[in-house]
C-alpha cells in the first residue's frame, strides 16, 4: 500500500499525467480537424494507450481518495475522481461503437475526453484556489438559474395568453416549451424588430401593453437579475477570501502559541539546569 501511495504522490507521476492530458487534448483537436478516416488507426492506437493509462491512474487514485477521507481536500479529490471515472467510462463505451448499426451517437462520447483538460486545475496551489472559489459560487449560480427560470416561465405563460399562441417569424408562443425557448433567445439578442411584428399581428393589444411586456421582461431577467447575480457572486468571493484569511490568521496564532509554549518549556529547562549547576 505504501508503494501505491509513493507512486501517486510522486511529482514525476503527476507531471507525466498532466503531459498526457495536454497531448491527448492536442491530438483530439488534430483528429477532428483532419479529413474523415485519415490516420484513424493511429488515433485508435493512441486511444487504447490513453484509456489503459488513465484506467490505471484511476485505480491508483482510488486508494489515495480513500486515504484522504478525513482531510479537507477529500471533497475535491472525490469530485475529480468521479469526473475522471466518467470520462474513462465514456471512452470504454465509445470503443464499442463499431459493434453497433449506428455508431455515430456512441462515437460522440469520445469527444468527452476533451473535458479531461479541466484536470489541469490541480497543477498549482493558485489554480486550486481559483477552483475552490468556482465551487463556492456554484450554489449561488444554481439558485439564480432557478429564479431566472421561474421568471421566464411566468412570462411564457403570460405571452401564450396575450399573443393567443401565435407563431412569429423568429419567435413562437404556440406551446410552453417554444415560449420559454423564445424568451430565452429574446434575452440574448436584439429583437426590437420582433416587437414591431408582434404589434402588427396583435392588433387587439395596445402598443403600450406589448412594449410593457417585453421591456419589463428584459429589465427583470437581463438587467436586474444579472446585476444582482454579479453582485452576489462578488460578495461570495469576498466572503470566501475573508474566511481563508481568518483561517490563515488562526493557524498562525495557533503556531505562535505552540512556539511560545515550547520557548517557555525551554526556559524552564534552562532555569532547572542553572539550579543544578549551582
Amino acid at each position: 500500500m505504501q508503494f501505491i501511495y509513493k507512486i501517486n504522490d510522486s511529482r514525476v507521476f503527476h507531471h507525466f499525467t498532466n503531459f498526457m492530458i495536454i497531448i491527448c487534448t492536442v491530438l483530439i483537436a488534430i483528429e477532428v480537424s483532419v479529413p474523415d478516416g485519415s490516420f484513424l488507426h493511429l488515433f485508435n492506437i493512441f486511444d487504447y494507450f490513453v484509456i489503459i493509462y488513465f484506467t490505471a491512474e484511476i485505480i491508483l487514485r482510488s486508494f489515495v481518495v480513500n486515504r484522504n477521507r478525513n482531510t479537507p481536500q477529500y471533497k475535491s479529490d472525490l469530485f475529480w475522481f468521479i469526473f475522471d471515472g466518467l470520462i474513462v467510462g465514456f471512452s470504454f463505451i465509445a470503443l464499442s461503437s463499431h459493434l453497433l448499426n449506428h455508431p455515430e451517437a456512441i462515437s460522440i462520447l469520445r469527444l468527452f475526453r476533451i473535458f479531461r483538460i479541466f484536470r489541469l486545475f490541480e497543477i498549482s496551489n493558485k489554480v486550486r484556489q481559483i477552483e475552490k472559489k468556482i465551487f463556492a459560487v456554484i450554489p449561488t449560480v444554481l439558485t439564480f438559474a432557478f429564479l431566472l427560470l421561474i421568471i421566464i416561465l411566468i412570462y411564457a405563460i403570460l405571452g401564450m395568453h396575450m399573443f393567443q399562441k401565435q407563431e412569429f417569424t423568429t419567435l413562437s408562443f404556440t406551446n410552453l416549451y417554444q415560449a420559454i425557448k423564445s424568451l430565452f433567445i429574446f434575452i440574448t439578442n436584439d429583437y426590437s424588430a420582433f416587437i414591431t411584428e408582434v404589434g402588427e399581428k396583435c392588433g387587439y393589444l395596445s402598443e403600450f401593453i406589448i412594449d410593457l411586456y417585453f421591456i419589463s421582461f428584459y429589465i427583470i431577467s437581463s438587467m436586474i437579475m444579472l446585476n444582482v447575480f454579479v453582485a452576489v457572486m462578488t460578495n461570495n468571493i469576498q466572503d470566501e477570501l475573508k474566511r481563508e484569511i481568518m483561517e490563515a490568521e488562526i493557524k498562525d496564532e495557533d503556531q505562535n502559541i505552540i512556539l511560545n509554549t515550547k520557548i517557555d518549556a525551554l526556559m524552564v529547562e534552562i532555569q532547572e539546569l542553572k539550579q543544578k549547576l549551582k
